[in-house]
């Protein structure tokens, strides 16, 4: 994930949780209870009613002198020290550079430079399918529509949510165009605006578990990215999409706002 138009007075330094946890720059980040970051991972509950965390931001930096490189999220990472573990030999082992603000340049620990975020930040995250960098399923129509209000076709990647999902036509005569769902289907798909033109058998769709405007969706894990193959109808983050992009494979991406609830707000 990224910040859309990151200004440097939005990003401060914080301590890593003392869970020892791993993380990583683009991942989003809650507020801790050790006056810390830490990984925000999945939302719990309809709009994280259950979970009830409040957002901190995304990374940014690292204070690690020899930075490393983690292949399966294709971006630098850094270790936590464990409560307990947080010994001072431990830091003084440490190869790290000093930081502005608050910390003193001798300080030795774990640090993470943190793009802070509220409810107006705009976020630019990719839309994954089961792990970071997975494609999306491609739908390919085996029954097409004369009204444009429907298809059927092969399973997309999550069970949909009446009025959360979205198709994107990739080929055929409605190519380039986008249409929210209302069904509750993995292969059979019905929207309340028809496409303007006839649906035909191979026509391709991409299709996503979010729509523009207020809707749900789900991180990763290790929310870095939009999960595609979680349908949100249980657990979900409120967001506000000010822009879909699902025109090419590998490279979908939404722009979107989380809603004020997730930083302790009131919606």
């Amino acid at each position: 994930m990224e910040v859309v138009d990151l200004k440097d007075e939005q990003c401060s330094w914080f301590p890593i949780s003392g869970n020892a946890d791993t993380v990583y720059v683009g991942q989003l980040v809650k507020w801790s209870q050790d006056g810390g970051v830490e990984n925000a991972g999945q939302a719990s509950g309809a709009f994280d009613t259950t979970g009830n965390v409040v957002l901190a931001g995304i990374i940014v930096g690292v204070n690690d002198i020899d930075q490393t490189y983690d292949s399966t999220y294709q971006r630098i990472s850094i270790s936590g020290l464990a409560d307990g573990s947080d010994t001072q030999s431990t830091q003084n082992a440490r190869k790290y550079f000093g930081q502005e603000g608050m910390w003193n340049k001798g300080d030795k620990q774990p640090l993470v430079l943190v793009a802070l975020i509220d409810n107006t930040t705009r976020i630019k995250a990719p839309i994954c399918s089961g792990s970071y960098g997975s494609a999306l399923t491609l739908q390919t129509v085996t029954t097409g529509s004369t009204t444009g209000l429907g298809y059927t076709a092969n399973a997309s990647d999550m069970t949909g949510m009446a009025n959360n999902c979205t198709s994107y036509c990739r080929t055929g005569a409605n190519a380039g165009l986008y249409r929210v769902s209302d069904d509750t289907s993995t292969t059979a798909v019905t929207v309340d605006h028809s496409f303007p033109h006839d649906i035909a058998v191979d026509d391709t769709f991409a299709r996503v578990n979010i729509t523009p405007g207020h809707c749900a969706m789900q991180t990763g894990t290790e929310a870095i990215y939009i999960e595609n193959d979680d349908a949100c109808t249980t657990d979900g983050w409120g967001i506000v999409v000010e822009h879909l992009d699902l025109r090419d494979a590998g490279s979908e991406h939404a722009v979107f706002r989380f809603i004020p609830r997730h930083f302790g707000g009131v919606d």
